[in-house]
């Protein structure tokens, strides 16, 4: 297989092991196939329900579904050292951690995510 984690399991694991998990939308890393659409995937909340911490890019729905920063926005600067400085300085992240567990198990979890996304675009479509 081409992927890093071929199964499901695999993932779970390295997801629940790991402290940061980077994260694009797909208008970013594949711009054919998304065009401008840039949206939360299920990768950014199984990263959160992992306990790990997304950096990357902040699709432009998270800033709506969300009431707090929920991803790390890259430094394109200084990406490598930004990721060591957050591993090696962790506390100022924890409540962001907190944060996006408990809206994963909360508002955004699945039987809860329909709803507040129909609520979302109910609310971009009216006048």
């Amino acid at each position: 297989s081409d992927h890093k984690f071929p199964t499901w399991d695999s993932l779970a694991a390295a997801l629940a092991d790991s402290k940061l998990c980077v994260c694009f939308p797909r208008a970013t890393t594949n711009p054919e196939s998304a065009g401008s659409i840039s949206t939360l995937t299920f990768r950014y909340l199984q990263a959160m329900a992992a306990g790990s911490v997304p950096i990357g890019e902040t699709p432009f729905d998270a800033r709506e579904i969300f009431d707090h920063p929920a991803i790390i926005d890259v430094d394109w600067n200084d990406p490598v050292g930004q990721i060591k400085s957050v591993l090696n300085n962790p506390e100022p992240y924890l409540k962001i951690r907190e944060k996006n567990f408990a809206a994963v198990n909360g508002p955004l979890h699945v039987r809860a995510f329909v709803s507040k996304i129909n609520e979302l675009v109910a609310r971009r479509l009216s006048p």
